[in-house]
């Protein structure tokens, strides 16, 4: 628990463009992703059930709020997938909604509210 305590209830890292290398063995450019680490409050909506063959995976519609950093930076678009960790439950998390609004004048709110789908896959529950 952090300095939000205890709204402080997930933890969602997102790997995104740091910089370019090349490969020695083949001289192809590979992109280096970096973590960036964002501290929220998410709230579970409700589990949904995706049937796949072979694969057990739960899915709930989450909506949420970041607390720190307070927005999302520009790199994180919607679609995008973190590695997440909520009330302890370890899964994934995309993006679906960023909590943009279409008014170009309004100002951002102090933490970015925003929804998406959280999964997890194998013993989930």
């Amino acid at each position: 628990m952090g300095a939000y305590s205890p709204f402080d209830n997930a933890t969602l890292t997102f790997k995104v463009y740091g910089s370019f290398s090349l490969d020695p063995s083949t001289g192809n450019a590979v992109q280096n992703d970096i973590p960036e680490v964002y501290i929220c409050n998410i709230q579970i909506n409700g589990p949904f059930e995706e049937l796949k063959e072979g694969v057990n995976k739960t899915s709930a519609t989450c909506s949420g709020k970041l607390l720190t950093p307070a927005i999302f930076s520009p790199k994180i678009k919607i679609g995008m997938e973190a590695d997440a960790s909520i009330n302890g439950a370890q899964g994934t998390f995309r993006i679906v909604d960023l909590g943009t609004n279409i008014l170009p004048f309004a100002r951002q709110t102090q933490f970015q509210n925003f929804s998406g789908v959280f999964e997890q896959t194998g013993g989930a529950g």
